[in-house]
């Protein structure tokens, strides 16, 4: 199976496609992972910007076929601007389309309590959350496409185990566990399961059975 991932630093922080791809192979699915990303950019952008990142992911959709495409979106533009969210996300789609098979949304994240953004639009970490949560739903469903809830998972963790750092010291980018638990999710999402063996992610029996409780 070859898998596209398209988004911005949450998706390449920690590396999070390779620890999807070495989790699948650990398990015995054979799973090669692709990355276009670029750190703040928005879906659109790949659409719309004539920059070296657009380039990028044409010349990946011309070097190969993919059985799935991941696509994640800037961590508050689902809430902030849905209409141009949900554009950004059909019209990539469409472009890529033609060398994707199958598409995933990876649901983000609400912030870290005491990150300024928070303070800036009003929220908390708990409705930034759910309200990025429904807002990929809404997309998913209109679409037709499923969603990876990453976010979810995120804030019951959070919110349950604060032993278990999710964060960077940044309150906004994955911590390795925030990463891993990321890929746990997709993999859960996309073959519905906890994998088997989880033995390259390098984590704590104790984190491993609070992220296998979420499933």
């Amino acid at each position: 199976m070859k898998v596209l991932f398209i988004g911005n630093s949450y998706t390449y922080v920690n590396d999070m496609p390779k620890i999807f791809e070495g989790l699948c192979r650990d398990n015995g699915r054979d799973v090669t992972t692709t990355s276009v990303v670029h750190g703040g950019h928005k879906l659109y952008q790949y659409v719309d910007s004539d920059d070296q990142y657009r380039a990028k992911l044409e010349a990946a959709l011309e070097a190969d076929h993919y059985d799935l495409c991941f696509l994640q979106e800037q961590s508050y533009l689902p809430l902030s601007d849905y209409d141009l969210f949900f554009s950004g996300v059909s019209r990539l789609i469409e472009k890529v389309k033609p060398s994707a098979d199958a598409f995933m949304l990876y649901e983000t994240w609400g912030r870290k309590a005491g990150h300024p953004t928070l303070d800036e639009f009003g929220w908390t970490s708990e409705s930034m959350t759910f309200d990025l949560a429904a807002a990929y739903r809404k997309a998913g469903e209109t679409l037709g496409i499923p969603v990876s809830y990453v976010g979810l998972n995120f804030y019951k963790i959070y919110t349950t185990h604060p032993e278990i750092e999710l964060y960077h010291e940044d309150k906004t980018h994955p911590s390795w566990e925030g990463s891993c638990l990321s890929a746990l999710t997709h993999y859960h999402t996309l073959f519905g399961e906890f994998p088997e063996n989880t033995s390259s992610l390098k984590l704590s029996d104790e984190t491993l059975t609070e992220f296998k409780a979420l499933f």
